[in-house]
């Protein structure tokens, strides 16, 4: 990618896209499996009751309005 074009890391992004695009690199993370779920539908998930009276007060969560 650096010998395409040396100036990919610190160009606006739409101009530097192309050369991203056709990297190795980029094809690599492209079809690595997704570590976190990118959206999902509320008839999925668990009730939103739950999810803030359970998970929400544990003292391991980052963020807590308990304290």
């Amino acid at each position: 990618m650096m010998e395409q074009d040396d100036t990919v890391m610190t160009g606006a992004y739409y101009d530097k896209l192309p050369t991203l695009l056709s990297c190795d690199l980029y094809n690599l993370l492209d079809v690595m499996p997704k570590p976190v779920v990118h959206h999902l539908h509320l008839t999925a998930a668990a009730p939103i009751s739950f999810l803030v009276e359970k998970l929400c007060y544990y003292k391991h969560v980052y963020y807590s309005q308990k304290d």
